[in-house]
């Protein structure tokens, strides 16, 4: 009778020590590139795609548009849905090394490859909660 009991104590124990305030998660990605012009975008989870030439998505704030080479980035609102965010790239114009970074709740991966002109990078999703 005891084991049982402690048995079914323990997981309601986790579970309401897990119930404290919690801290929103924070995403940033970013995208660089030597020339050329290739474009940051980002798919939320109600499955819209929004690009870096529209500034705002529903749930981040862009950085400008870069045309010829350099960086952009796309940074979670404090306020945000819930759910599977997923960063995409296009290459235009640029042949050549290419890297693709995401800051998730305090910690980077990052991965360099090459993209091709014409070509769109589609990453991993990320489960974003609040």
């Amino acid at each position: 009778m005891f084991k049982r009991l402690l048995i079914c104590i323990i997981p309601i124990l986790i579970l309401v020590s897990g119930c404290g305030i919690q801290k929103a998660d924070t995403m940033t990605i970013r995208i660089n590139w030597i020339s050329g012009n290739c474009d940051l975008c980002i798919r939320e989870p109600n499955g819209r795609e929004f690009w870096v030439i529209d500034r705002l998505s529903t749930n981040g704030v862009f950085s400008p548009d870069a045309q010829n080479g350099g960086a952009e980035t796309w940074t979670l609102n404090a306020k945000h849905a819930d759910g599977d965010y997923t960063p995409l790239a296009r290459s235009f114009d640029y042949t050549g090394p290419f890297t693709l970074a995401v800051i998730y709740n305090g910690m980077k991966t990052s991965i360099t490859t090459s993209i091709k002109a014409g070509e769109t990078i589609v990453s991993t999703d990320f489960l974003v909660s609040r």
